[in-house]
């Protein structure tokens, strides 16, 4: 019995299960992809492209507002505080420091700001009063306007500083160079205190003036707080010091000076010891008066400070701290009180008012010695065997 052949349609399967219909002159190809998996793939291309967007505009708009942060003042209440630039600093040094000292909240924002507004260049040496109050571009505008003026320059000059130490100091605060006043000399005001002057001479103005090294001032350069400016000459700065010390030097302390029948270079010595050798204003009286008294007795005044001051003199400095050895005390100085009678040949500090009083207005005592002790106490005795015996105690 003959079936029924039903007609085989113009079809044919590709490998990968693909149908290709004949209708078309072209090949058709029909993917046979479920329409959820392709929907699928697509989402997951926009959310991803979303979340890029997303994060790229995050770190732009955080960026954006960290700038904007960085160009605000740091703190809206400070006070000025003087911010120094040296001759030669650079852009980067500067935002630097403006940053370490809080004077603004981001260097590289500010050195950044400099280049866009091009005024790296333009900053100027000097020191210029400066807040956290104040923006960048506030701070910009100040440092680069016009140079201000050089201010003064404190020096605190000690009591009992030598003159190399007062020398160190000018130099350290970029008055003067190293040497300028410890090697150097020069024309002086001729005060009448200074037996250093015997050469007087008028000078275009008029004053009586002579020319010294300064060296000879030893004693004279009045310790204080002084203001000089920044170029100010070594003349300036030893002027100033010993017009200080004619001042201090009252006409009551001259006419005591005069009744005792000594003389001002001879106080100005004794007080320089006095400052290097007692602590307590109290004890410099005592000390002076056993001082005078050797001198008076001829014997020699064997004091330790000398000693130092002839031993910095040759070159042989000691130590903070160390003791003179049997051979430092045979050192051959006119300063070796220990090896010669009667005063040093000049003053072995600058000493203050307390030390130049102490050795006008002595202290009379059945003291002969004395010693400091470690704790800066001064130890007195009426007799070598006493002061052995303190010497045993306090300094072995």
């Amino acid at each position: 019995m003959m079936q029924d052949i039903k007609p085989i349609q113009n079809t044919s399967m590709l490998a990968n299960n693909e149908l290709v219909s004949p209708a078309s002159s072209k090949t058709e190809v029909v993917h046979n992809n479920p329409p959820a998996l392709t929907k699928k793939r697509i989402g997951h291309k926009k959310a991803a492209g979303i979340i890029v967007f997303i994060a790229v505009l995050s770190a732009i708009t955080f960026f954006v507002l960290y700038v904007i942060w960085s160009l605000q003042s740091r703190d809206a209440g400070a006070d000025k505080k003087a911010f120094l630039i040296s001759k030669g600093e650079n852009a980067i040094s500067v935002a630097k420091r403006l940053e370490d000292e809080g004077l603004i909240r981001n260097a590289k924002v500010f050195r950044t700001l400099l280049l866009i507004t091009e005024k790296a260049d333009d900053i100027k040496a000097g020191e210029f009063d400066i807040s956290s109050a104040m923006t960048p571009q506030e701070i910009i505008s100040v440092l680069t306007a016009k140079a201000p003026p050089e201010r003064d320059v404190n020096v605190v000059i000690p009591e009992g500083f030598t003159l190399a130490q007062i020398d160190a100091r000018f130099a350290n605060a970029g008055i003067i160079k190293e040497g300028d006043l410890l090697n150097g000399s020069g024309a002086i005001y001729a005060y009448e205190f200074l037996p250093e002057c015997p050469a007087r001479h008028q000078n275009d103005d008029g004053q009586y003036v002579c020319n010294v090294e300064y060296m000879s001032l030893e004693g004279y350069l009045f310790p204080d707080t002084y203001r000089f400016k920044r170029d100010s000459t070594t003349d300036i700065i030893v002027g100033k010091m010993l017009d200080n010390f004619d001042k201090k030097l009252s006409l009551p302390l001259r006419s005591d000076i005069a009744i005792q029948n000594k003389s001002i270079k001879d106080i100005v010595i004794m007080a320089s010891i006095l400052e290097k050798e007692v602590r307590s204003d109290v004890d410099k009286t005592l000390v002076a008066g056993i001082l005078w008294k050797r001198l008076n007795q001829l014997y020699p005044l064997q004091v330790d400070a000398t000693v130092l001051y002839a031993l910095e003199l040759a070159g042989r400095a000691k130590l903070k701290g160390q003791t003179l050895t049997l051979e430092d005390l045979q050192v051959d100085s006119a300063y070796n009180t220990y090896k010669y009678k009667g005063l040093p040949p000049g003053a072995i500090s600058n000493p203050g008012l307390a030390s130049i009083d102490s050795a006008i207005d002595l202290e009379n005592s059945n003291y002969f010695y004395y010693l400091s002790a470690p704790d800066g106490t001064t130890i007195f005795s009426r007799t070598l065997t006493e002061h052995n015996r303190a010497k045993t105690r306090y300094l072995r």
